[in-house]
Order: structure tokens, then C-alpha cells, then sequence
């Protein structure tokens, strides 16, 4: 969210619990002004909150005249003091993901990892050591990689290359805002230039810049505590991929959890039913379906 704008959508965002301290958004509200002018960013975005052991990082993101590629990220404990961190390669990411568990806090710590590497046939222990700073610039940036979507058309591209905001648009239609390909990932295209000439030809070089949501590749998946559920469920059937259970129940059990899960929004009828784990029908498992593929 802009710095500009920032009390409306904090309100916005207030009705799904997310909310700052009065005190974080007074600091906020001066602070990122200050940013702005410290760093010449010709914006400042409100980016998050990184929650931490021992204290949560408060993340900003300032961009220049091109709103992609000259975009940097800050962090901060207290909603006044402003760190930067450095930008993310392909090997502090690779690192960052040997981690797991909670951010600590302390930027300064540092996690050891023990990786098993094969080398000429052997097989080494190698101690991998990564910063947390480090990881959270690679969380951050794996997290836009993913979650950075965009209207189609809301940004264009100068004839210089540049990525700036389209002044003239208003919006998409209702037709167009129910359709994957009008949504496009804020971050550099990868796919885009996989398509044929064919499929090129038809793009508006100056909108369709970036890759659509429709060429996403949806994987299908089902969490491993469920490892006797029939392999038929596994597999697409009637252009639907199952990608999400719940817990293992009795017939009496599951169909009173199915009720209760959708009276509380989490499917429908349409999108969930009930799977026997057992061959006797003794237990059963609730699956809700949540991507529907083109038949």
C-alpha cells in the first residue's frame, strides 16, 4: 500500500485482523516521508510485517522512475529507524531455503546448516551459513515472486524500457476481472518468452510485458499425512485437481465436519466431498477441491 494512502487501507485491512499500533502508524505516516526523501524514491510501499522471536520487521519498498526494476527494500524494528537490505541473488535464495523455523529477530544471527553434498561419488557434509538478514531478503523476494499481482494494464512499458503506472486506467471490467489473464505477476517475466510467435503476435507489447496468471503451472499436491488416500483421488478427474484433506474421520465424523466447513465458507458443495481412506469404509477423509482446470 502507498505511504500516501496508508490510514485508508490500513482500515481496509483492519477487518481481517490486521492491524498496526496506534503508535506504529503515527511513526509510519512521519517516517516514510522521510524515506522517500532520504533515499529520492519517487514512491514508498508499505510492504508487510516479518513477525520474530525476539522482535518483527517492519518492511518498505521505495521505487525510482521504473516501478520494477529499480525497486528496494527496508527494514525496521521501530517504524523510524530504516535499514537497507541487499538485494537477492539466486544463491542467497537457495540458502535461505536450506532454513526453516521462525525468524529470530536479530538480523545479525546467524543459522549453520549441514548439507550433504555429493562430489565425485562421495558424499561430504558441508556447514552452510546464512544470515538472517540474508533470508529475509530472500523470503521477501520468493514472496513477491509468488503473491505480486497486478491488473492488466495498471502498469505499461516506455519505448526506453521503463515500467511506469498507466494514468488512464480505470479498472477492469466485470467480465474481465472473473478471467486469469487479466492478472499479471509483478515480477520478472520468466514464461513470457517461452510463448510461440504465434501466441506473441496477439500481446500488446506495452501491457503484456509481464507473465499472465493463466500460464501459471498449477501443481497438484496432497499433504503427507494422508499417504493411503486411493491413488485415483490423486490424479485430475473431471478437469479438478483435489489439493487439499482434512483430518481422517468416521462417516458420521466427516460428513458433520463437511456441514460445519461450509457453513464457515471453506467450500461447498460443489467443491467438496468425502473419500473413504479404507477399503471396509472405516474412516473417511474430507477433500476440498480448489482450482477447477478448463475441461
Amino acid at each position: 500500500m502507498q505511504a500516501e494512502s496508508l490510514p485508508q487501507h490500513l482500515g481496509d485491512a483492519s477487518s481481517q485482523g490486521l492491524v498496526l499500533s496506534p503508535e506504529h502508524q503515527a511513526a509510519l505516516q512521519v517516517s516514510l516521508e522521510l524515506v522517500r526523501r532520504n533515499y529520492k524514491f519517487n514512491r514508498v510501499y508499505l510492504w508487510g510485517k516479518v513477525l520474530g522471536l525476539g522482535g518483527d520487521y517492519f518492511i518498505v519498498q521505495g521505487v525510482d522512475v521504473d516501478e520494477l526494476k529499480s525497486r528496494k527494500t527496508l527494514y525496521s524494528f521501530n517504524c523510524m529507524d530504516w535499514k537497507l537490505l541487499p538485494p537477492a541473488t539466486d544463491e542467497m535464495i537457495a540458502r535461505s531455503m536450506l532454513i526453516k523455523g521462525r525468524f529470530t529477530g536479530d538480523p545479525s544471527h546467524q543459522y549453520k546448516k549441514t548439507v550433504l553434498r555429493a562430489n565425485n561419488e562421495d558424499q561430504t557434509d558441508q556447514d552452510t551459513d546464512v544470515k538472517e538478514e540474508e533470508r529475509l531478503t530472500a523470503t521477501i523476494e520468493l514472496i513477491n515472486r509468488e503473491a505480486a499481482i497486478i491488473p492488466r494494464g495498471a502498469f505499461i512499458m516506455t519505448p526506453r524500457g521503463e515500467v511506469h503506472k498507466n494514468r488512464s486506467f480505470e479498472g477492469l471490467s466485470v467480465t474481465e476481472a472473473g478471467k486469469l489473464k487479466s492478472y499479471l505477476h509483478f515480477t520478472k517475466p520468466i514464461t513470457l518468452k517461452k510463448k510461440s510467435v504465434l501466441m506473441q503476435a496477439n500481446l500488446e507489447e506495452s501491457i503484456d510485458f509481464l507473465n499472465s496468471l493463466e500460464d501459471d503451472e498449477l501443481k497438484v499436491y496432497l499433504p503427507k499425512t494422508f499417504p493411503n488416500i486411493p491413488s485415483q483421488v490423486q490424479e485430475k478427474r473431471s478437469g479438478v485437481s483435489i489439493v487439499q484433506c482434512s483430518g481422517a474421520f468416521s462417516l458420521r465424523e466427516a460428513i458433520s465436519w463437511s456441514f460445519s466447513a461450509t457453513s464457515c465458507g471453506l467450500g461447498s458443495p460443489s467443491s467438496t466431498c468425502l473419500i473413504p481412506l479404507s477399503s471396509d469404509s472405516s474412516t473417511w477423509v474430507w477433500v476440498r477441491r480448489t482450482w477447477t482446470f478448463p475441461s
